[in-house]
């Protein structure tokens, strides 16, 4: 059972802060990622060269399908049809696909979710029928091969392709595949039921240790992806035997962006198997998670493994992007408010503080405390010392290639279908054409939305009525009006239960009030943070830029400061004294100002310092003012370097 059906991606039109992000991204390093990193160039395999033919390819293509159709930018489109033809016109006799030299079954599964998109928008019969020649491949082939290393982790990606598939070809094998799937990946149900990682990584396993090995296996991968010969694929045996190693499991089930991918599985192969009641163990993962290794972004550690609530520890870009597909998908085939509660925060907070606001740069992770982005060792668990610099490509290339996902996938969900009309599970800037009924729907949602605090939609197109849902916003004074008229809305215990229903025809305004409050939230590791309606509120350090290497304007960059990060509000119990709150116009860069700013009293003290680069705060020990101060809060996601986990001051 699924609760909402997706939307064709030429059925919603941007507009607004989205709109504004998706210019950035093909007027940056989405739009010209081919000319400035190598392995997304016309050399890479996928499209029938001899360079990179993993995981690259694939990612790239996943975000450039939704980011082509919600522009329609003709560059793009051009581009995103080379990819797509490509693959569809290499599949092979038996049903698989891509480069021969890499057997792995995982890239396959990114292609095939970034075809279902595909498929939506055009209605491609050709992608249909390349699914079923490949699904049925894999069902007669995956015993002799099963899933190996990290396609094991991550079995269920093309869970959204079988699911689009059994919608219109309910072939019985389909479900077989699916049990199949299940049987030869990690269990991450009993995992997120009995979550056993409480600790860092390092309290696993030796950190010089694991470096050690990885270096080796680097050195062996980049021999490997240079070779151009075909390889014979390992036996059954061997792969269940690795699969099954210690080491091996300990990083596969620690690893941060198979974390953020399996938090969907329960749920999506609850909904595809008929267990509703699976829905509630993504929940319990996240839960578990967050508490032993959540920060005030809402996501967990991953540099690249789960390391701690430490505000220090890193948060890599992969992960944000999946973490945001996962509850994405979350919400779509059951009735979890709570993930697009946390997919809205993510999507306006975390996303964007890893870009530079151009979306020429992106960093591999970030740290909610971050008091210096540069070329240093710092104390993450397995990334490099540009880890935290903005580039092209810093540390791995993976997110170089996935990051085009974020904004275009989550863009995809503003507005969904349901048996009786649609539903606004995530606020934007947008109009929506669809066909109702055998007739034309046409409506018009407009907001600087999370920065205004209203948002209006009209109903341009509709034939008689229809139900409309819509999200209620926590943290803010949620109200709905139509035509002028209140409506009775969820009280504040029901927001993150259900949405608000209504009916609606062709003329009606419909308005939702979102002012929001203020509030004061305790971090897991005892720390606060603040919260402005659904954006994380930080203290923005003055960043200057650095140069490090490359030609500008795509060159790798890191960013300085020399103001103070020993400032935190005035926090006693959960208050905070505000003097003002200002609002500003939003730009054309979105994320390049501060469009709302809280001054608030603060405090100068002492007690924070920086130790492997890294700033490291008093936590919930009550700290001594040094000196009173007024500071300036701004969205989170407006800052390069900032501080949003703060001590309390009493």
């Amino acid at each position: 059972m699924y609760y909402y059906e997706k939307l064709p991606l030429v059925s919603i039109v941007p507009g607004g802060v989205l709109k504004a992000q998706l210019r950035a991204q093909l007027d940056g390093l989405s739009g010209h990622i081919d000319e400035v990193f190598p392995d997304l160039d016309m050399n890479n395999a996928w499209l029938g060269g001899t360079g990179e033919a993993w995981e690259r390819g694939p990612y790239y293509l996943s975000g450039l399908i939704p980011l082509a159709f919600l522009t329609q930018d003709q560059r793009a489109l051009e581009r995103m049809h080379l990819w797509v033809e490509s693959i569809l016109e290499r599949q092979r006799e038996d049903g698989d696909f891509g480069p021969a030299r890499n057997c792995d079954w995982w890239p396959r599964m990114i292609v095939l979710k970034a075809f279902a998109g595909y498929f939506r928008a055009t209605d491609d019969i050709r992608i249909l029928d390349f699914m079923e020649r490949y699904f049925k491949y894999q069902y007669e082939q995956i015993d002799r091969q099963p899933l190996y290393f990290w396609a094991s982790a991550r079995a269920f990606e093309a869970m959204e392709a079988i699911d689009l598939l059994y919608s219109r070809r309910p072939r019985a094998f389909l479900k077989d595949l699916v049990v199949k799937l299940r049987t030869y990946s990690y269990d991450f149900c009993d995992l997120f039921e009995h979550f056993p990682y409480s600790k860092p990584m390092t309290s696993y396993i030796s950190k010089s240790l694991f470096n050690a090995g990885k270096k080796l296996a680097e050195m062996l991968d980049s021999r490997d992806k240079k070779d151009q010969t075909i390889k014979s694929r390992p036996s059954r045996e061997s792969i269940l035997k690795f699969n099954r190693g210690r080491t091996v499991s300990l990083i596969m089930k620690t690893h941060g962006v198979n974390l953020a991918m399996a938090l969907k599985y329960p749920a999506t192969f609850g909904a595809f198997t008929e267990q509703p009641q699976m829905t509630a163990i993504s929940q319990k993962g996240y839960e578990e998670l967050f508490r032993y290794h959540g920060n005030g972004t809402g996501l967990f550690s991953s540099d690249e493994h789960l390391m701690g609530t430490s505000p220090a520890q890193g948060v890599e870009l992969c992960t944000v992007v999946e973490m945001m597909y996962s509850l994405e998908e979350i919400g779509r085939v059951s009735p979890a408010l709570w993930a697009y509660e946390l997919l809205e925060s993510i999507a306006y907070n975390a996303l964007p503080a890893m870009f530079t606001p151009d979306m020429h740069a992106h960093q591999y992770v970030q740290q909610a405390n971050q008091a210096a982005s540069n070329k240093a060792r710092r104390q993450f668990f397995d990334a490099d010392s540009y880890a935290n610099t903005f580039g092209v490509a810093p540390n791995y290339g993976c997110c170089a290639a996935n990051m085009h996902a974020g904004f275009p996938l989550f863009a995809g969900y503003l507005a969904l279908r349901h048996k009786k009309g649609l539903a606004f599970p995530v606020y934007g800037d947008c109009t929506v054409r669809t066909i109702w009924e055998g007739e034309p729907l046409e409506i018009s949602e407009t907001s600087n939305y999370p920065f205004d605090d209203t948002i209006h939609f009209h109903i341009l197109k509709a034939k008689g009525e229809i139900e409309l849902h819509f999200r209620p916003i926590s943290n803010t004074d949620f109200t709905v009006s139509c035509n002028g008229r209140l409506l009775e809305v969820n009280n504040a215990e029901e927001v993150a239960e259900r949405m608000t229903h209504m009916t609606a025809k062709e003329g009606d305004e419909i308005e939702i009030g979102c002012k929001p409050m203020i509030k004061t939230v305790t971090n897991p590791d005892g720390s606060k943070s603040i919260r402005y309606g659904n954006l994380l509120m930080a203290l923005e350090l003055e960043a200057r830029e650095i140069y490090i290497k490359g030609t500008k304007p795509f060159h790798d960059r890191g960013f300085i400061t020399t103001d103070d990060y020993n400032r935190t509000p005035f926090i006693k119990g959960d208050r905070i004294v505000v003097e003002e709150i200002i609002h500003n116009p939003v730009s054309a860069m979105p994320f390049s100002g501060a469009p709302v700013r809280l001054v608030v009293r603060g405090v100068h003290f002492e007690g924070g310092r920086m130790k492997k680069h890294s700033v490291r705060m008093p936590r919930n020990n009550v700290v001594l003012p040094k000196q009173a101060a007024v500071l300036t809060l701004v969205p989170y996601g407006t800052t390069r370097l900032r501080i949003s986990h703060f001590p309390s001051a009493g």
